[in-house]
């Protein structure tokens, strides 16, 4: 399973790649990529998903990374 962020800096999504390589749209799943989505029990949920039924993200979009303020 990989997750990552997409789209406009600031307000990035989250999203799991398909196997096709192809970025599927998490947001109406999880909110962010976050610490506490992270834990076993969500995992889990997300192992669980028919990752082909989330909706396709374009192609061209931006991917993004975790940064948090301390």
């Amino acid at each position: 399973m990989k997750l990552l962020r997409y789209g406009k800096f600031g307000v990035e999504k989250p999203g799991i790649l398909d196997s096709n390589g192809q970025i599927r749209d998490l947001s109406a799943v999880i909110d962010d990529i976050t610490g506490d989505n992270l834990f076993p029990e969500k995992l889990k949920l997300l192992r669980q998903l028919n990752i082909e039924q989330l909706p396709l993200v374009p192609s061209d979009v931006r991917l993004g990374s975790y940064s948090q303020s301390v």
